[in-house]
C-alpha cells in the first residue's frame, strides 16, 4: 500500500473541507464581513492608493469578491501546511491562496520580476525589492510570505498589479 506524506494528506483534508453549503442567507453574512474589513482597513487602502496616484474604490473594487469569500480560519489551516511546502519548493510544488485578498505566491513573484524591470530605484525600495536578488530562492520566497500573511504586503503586491505606477525603468 502506497504511504503519503502527512503534508499531503493535510492538505487533502483541508481541500474536503473547504467546501461548504450556502445556508438560507446565501452570503449576506460574507458581505456584511466584507464591508465590515473594508470600512476597518479604508485609510491603509486610501493611503496606498494616493501615494500611488490610484483611485481607492479601485483597489477596493478588485479586493472585493475576495473579501467575500475569505474564511481566516480556513486560510490559517491551509496556508500553514502549503507555506512550508512553497517555502521549501516552490510554487510549482505549493502555489495556494493567501490572505485577506487571496494572492498566490506565484502571482506576487511575477509582480516581483515585473516591479524589477519596470520601477524606479525609490519605489523600488518602498516595496522591499532589491535589484540583483533572485525571485526564487528560499529566502525570497520565506519573505514573499511573509508580505502576504500582511494586508499591507498585499497592498503593495496589488497597487503595482494595477498597472498605474511609473513605468519608468529602473536605473
Amino acid at each position: 500500500m502506497m504511504t503519503m506524506k502527512p503534508i499531503y494528506l493535510i492538505i487533502l483534508l483541508f481541500c474536503f473541507s473547504s467546501f461548504t453549503p450556502l445556508g438560507e442567507d446565501g452570503f449576506k453574512k460574507e458581505y456584511r464581513q466584507a464591508d465590515e474589513w473594508l470600512k476597518q482597513h479604508q485609510q491603509l487602502i486610501v493611503s496606498k492608493a494616493v501615494m500611488h496616484g490610484i483611485q481607492p474604490r479601485m483597489l477596493m473594487a478588485i479586493v472585493y469578491p475576495e473579501l467575500v469569500r475569505y474564511n481566516a480560519v480556513y486560510d490559517f489551516m491551509e496556508t500553514t501546511a502549503l507555506s512550508i511546502l512553497y517555502v521549501q519548493s516552490g510554487a510549482r510544488y505549493a502555489d495556494f491562496s493567501i490572505g485577506h485578498f487571496q494572492m498566490k505566491p506565484s502571482f506576487a513573484e511575477m509582480v516581483e520580476q515585473d516591479a524589477l524591470k519596470l520601477l524606479n530605484p525609490t519605489t523600488l525600495k518602498m516595496l522591499n525589492l532589491q535589484q540583483g536578488v533572485r525571485v526564487d530562492d528560499e529566502a525570497q520566497r520565506r519573505a514573499r510570505i511573509n508580505r502576504l500573511e500582511s494586508i499591507e504586503g498585499q497592498l503593495d503586491y496589488l497597487v503595482p498589479s494595477t498597472g498605474s505606477l511609473s513605468s519608468e525603468p529602473a536605473q
